[in-house]
């Protein structure tokens, strides 16, 4: 293990929201949808961090699961809780996640991960 680099560099970061895993890693975030989700017609997905163009965060309240959505340039724009094409809706889309209420601090935390990995992998380019 290389200690000159910070702990969320140098190994994968893992975080459960409601009904999928995503995975937080220096270059790409792999989500993975629960069985029950992949019933509903959910793909699991991975995405490069070189590949994002926005991180598009809604927080989740005692009414609504909040959501964090990885924009790429194959996105039409921000997701909607309503489509008729699924990969525009929070839940469908392979590169979103979402987290209820009681998830709130986990959700804090994948935030604040994937905005230092994307920033870290910025720098590098």
């Amino acid at each position: 293990m290389n200690l000159n680099k910070p702990a969320s560099e140098s190994q994968p970061q893992s975080f459960k929201g409601h009904m999928a895993t995503a995975t937080v890693l220096s270059d790409r975030v792999v989500f993975k949808r629960s069985p029950l989700a992949r019933l509903g017609g959910n793909r699991s997905g991975e995405v490069l961090l070189a590949d994002v163009v926005a991180i598009n965060v809604t927080d989740p309240t005692g009414w609504v699961n909040g959501h964090v959505h990885l924009q790429t340039a194959a996105d039409a724009g921000p997701l909607r809780a309503a489509s008729k094409e699924a990969q525009r809706t929070m839940a469908g889309n392979p590169r979103s996640i979402m987290f209820s209420w009681g998830q709130r601090e986990t959700f804090k935390r994948f935030v604040a991960a994937v905005q230092g990995a994307w920033e870290a992998q910025r720098r590098a380019v």
